[in-house]
């Protein structure tokens, strides 16, 4: 991940529950991936993107964290230092979906916490229900791309709270790969 600054995955969503009632969807969408310190100035670079305004494409602080307008950077580099790892962590990205005229829902948002190589040294994943509740789960990277964490509060009609999300996060390059399991 060395090379990879900001940009947009093109992707696709898949949901599949098994359990108690089966369903199943896909639906194609794009992910920002940006470096929480660059948001300003991206924003002031493209047309189309702002930061803490409205546009076509948009991203807010009180759509992350803890929503009371903290900036995202200084809610993250917090988390990271509460971590141990202020003096390891270089850059931090975060992977979201953008709001569209103002409206989006990030049912998860990872931050991808880099070291001096370029490479993710600390996880952070920030979980959203649909009544406006966040929580977040910070994890050592490693070499695996794999995360587990205990669930910490609701976020489906169909699971009860307790539970783990097993996260599956592989540094993101010319392609990305991110999935939870519940």
């Amino acid at each position: 991940m060395s090379q990879t600054t900001s940009c947009l995955y093109a992707g696709e969503v898949v949901h599949k529950r098994v359990r108690p009632v089966a369903h199943h969807l896909r639906y194609s969408v794009y992910n920002l991936f940006a470096d929480v310190d660059e948001l300003p100035a991206l924003s002031q670079r493209l047309r189309l993107f702002s930061y803490n305004r409205f546009n076509l494409f948009s991203v807010s602080d009180r759509q992350f964290g803890p929503g009371d307008g903290t900036s995202i950077s200084e809610h993250v580099w917090s988390l990271v230092k509460a971590a141990g790892q202020g003096d390891k962590v270089k850059r931090i990205f975060m992977l979201c979906f953008p709001a569209v005229f103002g409206r989006t829902f990030n049912p998860l948002t990872t931050y991808y916490c880099c070291d001096d190589s370029g490479h993710a040294c600390l996880m952070v994943y920030e979980v959203s229900n649909t009544f406006g509740e966040r929580h977040t789960y910070v994890v050592p990277a490693g070499d695996d791309a794999r995360h587990s964490h205990a669930k910490a509060f609701y976020v489906s009609p169909f699971n009860t709270v307790a539970g783990r999300y097993d996260f599956v996060a592989a540094e993101p390059g010319n392609k990305l790969f991110l999935g939870i399991t519940l």
